[in-house]
């Protein structure tokens, strides 16, 4: 009886110690869970099911935590999961966690380095892409954000730096730049589902290194900004075997590989917010260049690119403390060795509800002429019918 007696304080200054500590590094806790349903007209688009009848395969969980052990050091991590179609499917992983600190300002300049897994900030919204608060449409534009690329366009494995620079009357710019590389999985995502749709079975994938940089020209005009973003990949090599019926020129049974030499992405992007009201543009010219090898006694190899061109216009109005509406309208060109030239554009209307803090409802409909974004594999019917569309409704609760 003492001895319990003895450990229930020490039990209580334990955890008042703990807490205390927390206390000291500012540790705080943020998430969100969203469910959501989604139905396409005329095509499939991430699974089957979404055609005529949709599907509630169409949800996102994150937790993150960041805390401040020292003065001028901030450190965090987030798990996140989503089931979006036939990918992901629930699957946690590590979305970004790193170690941030800023040096003292000096003079005009503010500095900081980060290490670890960190987002790439790349394009306007691309390191907010999975926080539904902070926009109106579920979806933000594929034509430039498509979210079969979300693998890759959010988090590098690596170092940077970043700051902001104040300029007077030109108002301040604020920079970004990293190097790193990236840890793909052979056997699902982005390049794994291309690698599919040409009839091979991937079995290797390796990314040498990824680097980038970005600049922000925050304008002497209140809510006017302009952004130059850049994206680099370098030594893509991937392995696979070639399957009957393969769209490559070579043997079943042997085996294809594909090394890319070049892949970099440019988005130019302007954002003006007034009061309740955003608008937002934002073009992008995406470079891919490699080739192509097979080995079915005598080696071959033929040379591959890809070169897209996109863009869209966006206008989002907050017209009541708890309504807003958004109009998108978005363009997508794409050449590549492989196909001819394939083109889409589509017009986005969306609304959003905030029922109370921390609480919303949105839905979209996108209407699109042009196959860009879908895959043959996904369709039932195995036909791609040029003009299509898709409806989203989405509730997100966050903390």
């Amino acid at each position: 009886m003492v001895r319990r007696l003895v450990l229930i304080p020490c039990l209580a200054a334990a955890a008042l110690a703990q807490a205390q500590a927390a206390d000291n590094m500012d540790l705080q806790f943020h998430g969100f869970a969203s469910q959501g349903y989604f139905l396409t007209r005329n095509n499939a688009l991430f699974t089957s099911e979404s055609q005529d009848k949709g599907t509630f395969e169409f949800n996102e969980a994150a937790l993150n935590v960041m805390a401040t052990p020292v003065d001028r050091l901030r450190v965090g991590i987030q798990i996140f999961a989503q089931d979006q179609g036939d990918t992901s499917n629930n699957k946690p992983q590590i979305d970004w966690a790193y170690g941030d600190y800023s040096f003292p300002t000096w003079g005009a300049l503010d500095v900081g380095v980060t290490a670890g897994r960190l987002k790439m900030n790349h394009g306007l919204y691309n390191d907010f892409r999975d926080l539904d608060v902070t926009r109106t449409s579920v979806f933000l534009p594929m034509a430039v954000y498509n979210p079969r690329l979300r693998d890759y366009m959010l988090s590098v494995n690596g170092a940077g730096v970043h700051g902001t620079l104040a300029a007077g009357e030109l108002g301040s710019f604020d920079f970004m730049a990293y190097i790193g590389g990236q840890s793909p999985d052979p056997h699902e995502g982005t390049i794994h589902d291309i690698f599919t749709d040409l009839g091979v079975d991937l079995s290797t994938l390796h990314i040498e290194a990824v680097d980038g940089a970005n600049l922000t020209w925050n304008t002497p005009v209140d809510g006017l900004r302009f952004k130059y973003s850049l994206f680099n990949v370098r030594g893509v090599d991937a392995e696979g075997t070639v399957s009957t019926g393969s769209a490559l020129p070579f043997i079943p049974g042997t085996t294809a590989a594909v090394v890319i030499n070049a892949v970099w992405d440019n988005i130019v992007s302007v954002e003006y917010q007034r009061e309740n009201l955003t608008l937002a543009a934002e073009a992008e010219y995406w470079y891919l260049k490699g080739e192509v090898r097979g080995n079915a006694g005598i080696p071959f190899a033929f040379p591959t690119y890809q070169v897209i061109r996109a863009c869209y216009l966006s206008a989002a109005w907050r017209f009541s403390p708890r309504w807003e509406a958004q109009g998108i309208w978005q363009w997508n060109e794409t050449d590549a060795v492989t196909q001819p030239q394939e083109k889409f554009y589509g017009f986005t209307a969306a609304l959003r509800f905030d029922p109370i803090e921390h609480w919303l409802i949105k839905a979209e409909y996108t209407w699109l002429h042009g196959t860009n974004l879908l895959r043959l594999a996904e369709q039932p019917d195995g036909v791609l019918d040029p003009v299509w569309g898709y409806l989203a409704i989405k509730t997100t609760f966050d903390f």
